[in-house]
């Protein structure tokens, strides 16, 4: 099952804990190396000084007796030359009994198989490897030696030490005429799987020549500066150890006679090495929880906790009933808080905007309705006009029958005519208030305009916001990338290593696991960085939607704006038709004042009434037409009137849909 992580507080949670684990891995691997160094250091320090203090110790028994002379248990004695002659004389020979145990040894076919590696790499017979031989100071060194010897095998991972001879015959070097005690028992604890005992027992390892590489290297080093040290795996109680060989060159009268050998086993050593590496280990491990427990509780508390009222605030404005009263609690100075502070100034600019255009709208609404009511009034003037002139034509074409007729149809054209001056007034009236109404509506709809465009600008502000988001989410998509790159690297670095702990053999098993368990942190570092990889991506997909919804927002404003440009454009119109209609009264004013002038040069001259009468009628006829228009345009200008007012309705009803008090 596929774990998805949300929300990017976990992201940094993941990721740090991916660090710091791999860090540290690096410190724990690096304190197990200080601490195994400084293990081997402590057991080489004892190992030198075993082997510096039996060498002194043998040469300063040695360099007395030579001075004094020795006197044997059974009361023989050597002096100065005889015993030196003795210890520099590196003939040996072969035992005969011993010959003859390693005759009925070979009869073991599985025995008379083995082989011994030398110095140069040749392989002997293992039985003739074990052969005893007999040289000239084995009485002194038996009888001198030993003792000392078993006196630095108080320790418990010291595994020998003694002195081995050396020889200008490589077959000789390394001869060991006298072992420790332990190896070199007598009677029935000395039998050895073909019934040997004692001196001829496989177990006595005294009498032998150790030429392997480990004893002929020992022997032949005459470097006094230092401490010779040697590794190999020995065999102790079934188990195999890890051994150290630490060699002295041993100088008797100032020549070199052979080299002091003390083996300390790492046993205990590699014990103590793995207790400190649990110590070390348990440490870092606590210490790494304390540090992942605090960065959770400071990821929760601080960040999580202001991201979260981000994120609220984002909902809330994309949401179809969107709250512009609502504000993020803004604490501290950093990116997150700076960022909240531009979504509340946002929010506050958007809430300006929405409260501005409902009050416009509101207004525009109402002069709507003011010149719609205007409208209405003025068709019902021109209808009550073109009555009146269609009355003062038929009285003109009456007038013209007959002087008398014309007498009282005079007195009815003059009252018709005061009449029309009157509706001329009214109309006149009309006309301004219409033509004022138009031009508020004009005033009007040019702040909405305005207003509209603030809006867009301000829709823009946000989407840069939300680009920039997405800017900081492409960034932590790199971190991702160059994380799960080193952890890329630091996979094959510990398959390399483990490649390394494979040649080694048993030498390297404690660092294959090591490094096992290093490409293991690897491996799990690259899957967490690919995990917040895929989570950026949705990220950028949730931030894609979010430009999206904020490019919708962006057309809904344009075709607003456009919604008030086409109001504006029709307050437009309406103010010019006004202009016009408020002409056109004027003209009709002018007319019937011509005509109440020719009403009273009629009444002196019945040839004058006569002409005046046809002007009359032709003023009558034009006057009808103009009417006409006006009615024509008091209508377009209800239906004018009437757009507006839905126009007014929609922009209402679209600013409903957020909260603004």
């Amino acid at each position: 099952m596929k774990i998805k992580i949300r929300t990017l507080t976990n992201k940094f949670l993941l990721v740090m804990t991916a660090a710091l684990v791999a860090v540290v891995s690096v410190i724990v691997i690096y304190e197990w190396r200080a601490t195994r160094i400084s293990i081997e250091e402590r057991l080489l320090d004892k190992g030198r000084d075993l082997v510096l203090s039996l060498s002194r110790t043998l040469e300063h028994v040695t360099e007395q007796d030579l001075n004094r002379g020795i006197v044997f248990q059974d009361g023989t004695s050597w002096n100065h030359d005889t015993l030196k002659q003795h210890l520099f004389n590196d003939e040996l020979t072969v035992n005969p009994q011993s010959e003859q145990s390693a005759a009925n040894r070979i009869k073991d076919a599985a025995y008379a198989s083995k082989e011994a590696v030398l110095y140069n790499g040749e392989t002997i017979p293992l039985f003739q490897y074990e052969l005893k031989y007999d040289s000239a100071y084995d009485r002194y060194t038996d009888d001198r030696w030993q003792g000392i010897m078993d006196s630095f095998m108080n320790e418990e991972d010291v595994i020998y030490a003694m002195a081995a001879a050396y020889s200008d015959n490589p077959s000789y070097a390394g001869y060991i005429a006298t072992h420790n005690s332990i190896y070199s028992k007598l009677g029935e604890a000395s039998k050895d799987a073909w019934g040997d005992e004692g001196f001829l027992s496989q177990n006595y390892r005294a009498n032998r020549v150790f030429n392997d590489q480990t004893g002929y290297n020992a022997v032949m080093n005459t470097n006094t500066d230092e401490v010779y040290l040697q590794k190999y795996d020995r065999l102790i109680d079934g188990r195999t150890v890890e051994a150290w060989d630490i060699s002295y060159p041993l100088m008797i009268d100032g020549k070199h006679w052979g080299a002091v050998r003390v083996a300390v086993s790492k046993e205990k050593a590699d014990a103590l090495i793995a207790a400190e590496r649990t110590k070390v280990l348990l440490q870092f491990g606590g210490l790494m929880v304390v540090v992942l427990v605090i960065l959770f509780l400071l990821s929760q508390l601080v960040v999580g906790r202001k991201l979260r009222s981000i994120v609220r605030a984002a909902v809330n404005l994309n949401s179809s009933e969107a709250d512009l009263t609502y504000r993020i609690e803004v604490k501290g100075d950093d990116e997150i808080s700076r960022l909240a502070e531009e979504v509340n100034r946002f929010i506050e600019h958007m809430q300006s905007l929405m409260r501005a255009i409902r009050n416009n709208s509101a207004s525009v609404s109402e002069l709507a309705g003011k010149l719609s009511a205007g409208s209405h009034q003025s068709r019902e003037l021109s209808s009550q006009l073109a009555s009146a002139v269609n009355e003062m034509a038929l009285g003109a074409e009456n007038q013209a029958v007959g002087a008398d007729e014309a007498a009282r149809s005079m007195e009815e054209m003059a009252a018709s005519v005061g009449r029309i001056a009157h509706s001329s007034n009214v109309m006149a009236e009309a006309s301004g208030d219409m033509l004022h109404a138009a031009e508020l509506g004009h005033e009007k709809s040019d702040k909405a305009v305005v207003q509209m465009e603030r809006l867009g600008a301000a829709t823009a502000s946000i989407s840069h916001v939300i680009g920039q988001l997405n800017e900081r989410s492409s960034e932590i998509q790199e971190m991702a990338g160059t994380i799960s790159a080193i952890a890329s690297q630091t996979n094959l670095l510990a398959l390399n290593a483990a490649i390394e702990a494979a040649h080694a053999g048993e030498y390297g098993l404690g660092f294959s696991v090591v490094s096992n368990e290093i490409r293991k942190l690897a491996e799990q570092a690259s899957a967490h960085a690919g995990h917040i990889a895929e989570t950026i991506d949705q990220v950028l997909a949730l931030t894609a939607n979010a430009v999206g919804a904020v490019n919708t927002g962006d057309q809904e404003m344009e075709q607003g704006l456009e919604t008030v440009q086409e109001l504006k454009a029709s307050f437009d119109s309406l103010w010019n038709e006004s202009r016009l209609v408020a002409a056109q009264i004027q003209d009709v004013s002018a007319s019937t004042e011509e005509m109440a002038a020719g009403s009273e040069q009629v009444s002196a001259s019945v040839d004058t009434m006569a002409q005046v009468a046809k002007a009359t009628s032709s003023h009558a006829l034009q006057s009808a037409a103009d009417t006409e228009r006006q009615n024509q345009l008091a209508a377009e200008t209800l239906a004018l009137a009437s757009s507006v007012n839905e126009l007014a309705e929609e922009l209402q009803r679209s600013i409903e849909r957020f909260r603004i008090e």
